[in-house]
């Protein structure tokens, strides 16, 4: 797996022109597609069981008070957005190997209508992606996994005729391994 990404990562850089270059090009290379293959941890074997749960994060860009980084005990939080969306990470990371890494949340919508005043929906489950793997006992999985996702408002619209009051996303990130329950992180609620 892990050479697999290496091989997707040098032909990456012979797109960019990166692998005409000199020796110490070369070598600066090689340390890129070593810190990029990192990002996806090592790979194991699945054991029989697993008495620790995984480490499961939701991440946050920076938008204008720092990176946030929630985990399943951090306290929610609450982020102001603008017109543009941007991608937020899902990671889990267990030293026995990761099955799943995902999203869950729900998304409300308040609109307004001339005849009918203010309604509004909810949608109470929202979404994967999921990435899992299927490998069970004895296959080899990945010790970390992320997953991005572009947060942005834009099937967040009220139907013809109403007025948007307001709009949110709550996320959090989940993570598995092959032997306990799902773990998932503190909520970011996302307000239009």
């Amino acid at each position: 797996m892990r050479t697999t990404l290496k091989l997707w990562v040098y032909i990456l850089l012979a797109t960019l022109g990166v692998s005409a270059c000199n020796d110490g090009c070369r070598k600066s290379a090689d340390e890129f597609t070593d810190q990029f293959a990192a990002t996806f941890g090592q790979v194991v074997t699945v054991p029989a069981s697993d008495s620790t749960p995984p480490t499961v994060t939701l991440t946050i860009p920076d938008q204008g008070s720092g990176q946030m980084v929630l985990g399943s005990s951090s306290a929610p939080v609450q982020v102001p957005m603008g017109r543009n969306g941007f991608f937020v990470v899902a990671a889990a990371e267990d030293p026995e190997g990761i099955k799943e890494v995902g999203f869950v949340g729900e998304s409300r919508l308040q609109c307004r209508n001339e005849k009918e005043g203010i309604g509004q929906i909810q949608t109470a489950t929202l979404l994967g992606p999921t990435d899992t793997d299927n490998t069970g006992t004895g296959g080899q999985a990945l010790t970390r996994r992320w997953l991005p996702r572009f947060v942005d408002d834009t099937y967040l619209q009220c139907g013809t005729g109403w007025t948007r009051v307001s709009a949110s996303v709550t996320l959090r990130a989940l993570g598995r391994n092959f032997s306990g329950p799902e773990v998932i992180s503190a909520a970011a609620t996302f307000v239009w």
